[in-house]
């Protein structure tokens, strides 16, 4: 269970957010909408602790994420609107590296099967067309044995037989009791989704999301 109380966001002197409040129960996806500049990336990212410490605020599985904020992180797999690959390597070497640094090395082949990687494991990143890049970049996830996957825009670039194969995949996380969170300006009708804009938290109310 993920639970945020009163989080806010300043820009100098602008709000961005405030009195922004919800918990988040196992097995559960929440999409956060809202228009460009209204604070979905760094609402992910307060999440994380990265940015915007309101050490009092978050806790996961009600306990302050704060207590131990190293042992929250490494519950929480995060891809950003960018992807976080090295250009100059193959498929599989970027694959291996993450693997090494986060994943578990049984969870590799399951991952290059469900995305379809097989046929490019030689080919550098950087000759990739941008959905294939996603596509390993989405490929991560499967890797690593986290309970919390903060997503911002995962489906950009994405052709809609990979948005399905990716939307399986996060039906079937929630399914295990995983938490999803995605930040998105798109998937605007998932049965088994929770919504939330960031537009509506100028106040400071409490909403509860389950499945």
């Amino acid at each position: 269970m993920l639970t945020c109380q009163n989080l806010f966001l300043k820009n100098n002197e602008q709000t961005i957010f405030t009195g922004c409040s919800f918990t988040i129960l196992p097995g559960s996806l929440l999409i956060i909408q809202g228009p460009n500049g209204s604070g979905k990336t760094c609402l992910l990212k307060i999440i994380t602790g990265r940015l915007n410490r309101n050490k009092s605020n978050i806790s996961w599985n009600s306990i302050n994420i704060w207590r131990d904020i190293h042992a929250f992180q490494s519950n929480i797999s995060y891809i950003g609107h960018k992807n976080a690959l090295k250009l100059s390597l193959s498929v599989i070497d970027n694959l291996k590296f993450w693997c090494k640094l986060r994943g578990i090395k049984q969870l590799l082949a399951p991952a290059i099967a469900y995305f379809q990687l097989g046929n490019i494991l030689d080919v550098e990143i950087g000759n990739l067309s941008a959905g294939w890049q996603r596509r390993v970049e989405l490929a991560k996830l499967m890797i690593t044995n986290t309970h919390l996957w903060l997503l911002d825009e995962p489906e950009v670039n994405l052709d809609h037989e990979a948005k399905d194969r990716f939307l399986n995949l996060v039906k079937i996380k929630t399914q295990e009791g995983g938490i999803v969170l995605i930040a998105s300006h798109s998937f605007n009708s998932i049965p088994f989704a929770n919504y939330i804009n960031l537009r509506d938290f100028q106040d400071e109310s409490m909403v509860t999301y389950s499945r």
